[in-house]
Order: C-alpha cells, then structure tokens, then sequence
C-alpha cells in the first residue's frame, strides 16, 4: 500500500524565486483523515484504530501525540481559534 501524505512544509514561488514556507491548515488534516476513514472502513475499522505519531523528518525517533488543542485566538476578540497544537508530553 502507497504512504499517504500531506505535505505542506516548503514550497517555490515561481514569482519571487525563493523558498517559501507553505503553513499547514487544519481543512488538509480534515481531509487527509477523511479519505483514510473511506479506506479504513473497507477493511471494517476506524479511525480509533490509527495512532497519531510524530516525527521531525523521515530519519527521526517517533514521538507519540498525547492530543491536540487549541492554541492562538485572534487578536481582537480572543474567541476564534486561529491555530492548533499536537503536543507529545
């Protein structure tokens, strides 16, 4: 089975010509995790059947996600979610 990525870490603009970083967005992790639910329910499982893990790049330890929260709100009313975290510890 081919590995299923997303990724969202550097990216060329061909108008500047130089290296840019591309930020990830929760809606790709949102349908990232959907497609893999279609594949999953094929073979009768869930996503409660998947580990999230993390690692700095392919050659590094693997660190497991304890869970997810939110982490930066917006700067005027301090209500609207403006990114999340994936913490380890």
């Amino acid at each position: 089975m081919d590995v299923q990525r997303f990724d969202s870490s550097v990216g060329i603009d061909n108008n500047v010509k130089q290296q840019t970083t591309i930020i990830m967005k929760a809606s790709k992790i949102k349908t990232f995790l959907s497609r893999i639910e279609k594949e999953l329910k094929h073979n009768n499982r869930t996503l409660d059947d998947v580990n999230v893990n993390f690692r700095f790049n392919d050659d590094s330890d693997v660190h497991k996600i304890k869970c997810v929260e939110e982490d930066l709100f917006d700067s005027t009313t301090n209500t609207i979610v403006e990114s999340i975290i994936f913490k380890i510890k």
